[in-house]
């Protein structure tokens, strides 16, 4: 008798597609995390422009399919990897993933992972995260602002205005 891994749901691209005709919900193994890594059970995901771009095939974003896409999770940690000494299991945390957050339980790299205050829900800590990155790295290193700056008086400087 053969013992089978515990499972979850995932949502899959199967092929380049310009609409979801080439996705599906389907069971794969649950991941366990390598060194330096959390496992989450994923209560959120969010959406981002490189998920579309992973649907309709651009070139460069998938190693092979079947593809579990998914760049950002919130949820409660579910197991810790060797070499994770900041974070604990139930942790309720939000985190970058590489790709597989549209599915039950995803991995993080534990430096990519950050617990969610009580007060923040974690349905807005999985869109945040993603958001308040891009924000902030484009204000400071696009935008070239500083701690008292403002947009328009700083650009109006730089351009001599």
């Amino acid at each position: 008798m053969s013992v089978q891994p515990p499972q979850m749901q995932a949502l899959v691209f199967d092929r380049p597609a310009p609409d979801t005709r080439a996705s599906r919900v389907t069971e794969l193994a649950v991941p366990s995390p390598a060194f330096g890594e959390v496992s989450i059970d994923a209560q959120y995901a969010g959406v981002n422009f490189k998920d579309v771009m992973v649907r309709r095939g651009d070139p460069g974003y998938v190693p092979s399919r079947p593809f579990v896409s998914g760049l950002e999770v919130a949820g409660t940690v579910r197991a810790i990897g060797v070499g994770v000494n900041v974070l604990a299991v139930g942790d309720r945390v939000t985190a970058f993933t590489d790709h597989g957050g549209f599915a039950e339980v995803a991995l993080a790299p534990a430096a990519l992972t950050v617990r969610v205050p009580a007060a923040l829900d974690l349905e807005r800590a999985a869109a945040a995260l993603g958001a308040l990155t891009t924000a902030v790295l484009l204000v400071s290193d696009f935008g070239h602002l500083r701690r008292g700056e403002v947009r328009a008086r700083s650009l109006r400087r730089r351009r001599g205005r």
